[in-house]
């Protein structure tokens, strides 16, 4: 699809049942590379456009806490609700505008200011 995306894509899943700190968060991913289990199962793209194992475990790593407020999908009624979004859940298209260095082409892109609350 757009980009190649399709074929550099892979949704994997692990598991983890042990007590998670959010301030041991880099711990916790270094930790993740480096369990036998993952890198056994774990699969990326290599430079080739190949999927393969990982090649290589890091010597450290930096995670982020990703704020997660928006716990229902209520939350895209919204882009119906504006005209954003078809019934069927298709954005709507729109002739071609010109912002900058960005082309926009449909609805979704022309939002400027949209409230989450």
């Amino acid at each position: 699809m757009k980009w190649g995306m399709l074929s550099r894509t892979k949704v994997q899943m692990f598991s983890y049942d042990q007590l998670f700190q959010a301030y041991q968060k880099d711990k916790f991913v270094l930790d993740f590379f480096h369990d036998p289990a993952v890198i056994s199962g774990l699969q990326v793209v290599s430079s080739s456009n190949t999927w393969g194992p990982l090649s290589i475990k890091p010597s450290s790593v930096t995670a982020d806490i990703v704020s997660c407020v928006v716990t229902s999908m209520d939350f895209f009624d919204r882009l119906q609700e504006q005209g954003i979004v078809r019934e069927s859940g298709n954005i709507k298209k729109c002739f071609d505008e010109f912002y900058e260095d960005f082309v926009i082409s449909d609805e979704l892109r022309k939002v400027k200011n949209f409230n989450v609350n």
